[in-house]
């Protein structure tokens, strides 16, 4: 069953993949606008990040795109300011994340002890 799956997958993206590309006797318009330029692994890659997107989205409409995960994100194109940004807001939820645990590490031992104070009374 994965296997047949990961076959249909295969060919949905080597279509795609085909969809895009110009015919031999067709030149690509100028109304495109080159973004970016990527590896043929890393446009699989991407294609494959994106086919997940789709299934995630027909499995649970109520998925937003807006709601991706920013370092999951198949369309983004991450500079190295981008990177940084990400890596700043990441280390600012992580230290969030440590001062609610901190502080609601204090609150339950202040709860123990006041708890184990009753006890000795």
């Amino acid at each position: 069953r994965k296997v047949m799956a990961q076959l249909k997958k295969q060919n949905l993206i080597q279509a795609a993949v085909r969809s895009f590309l110009p015919a031999k006797s067709e030149s690509i318009s100028s109304d495109y606008q080159l973004l970016s330029t990527w590896t043929l692994p890393k446009f699989y890659a991407r294609l494959e990040m994106m086919y997940e997107v789709r299934q995630n989205q027909l499995d649970d409409p109520s998925i937003k795109l807006e709601k991706l995960d920013k370092w999951k994100d198949p369309w983004a194109e991450c500079g190295v300011a981008e990177v940084e940004a990400l890596q700043e807001e990441h280390r600012l939820q992580i230290e969030d994340l440590r001062d609610r645990n901190r502080k609601r590490e204090t609150e339950i031992q202040e709860a123990a002890q006041q708890q184990l104070q009753r006890l000795q009374e």
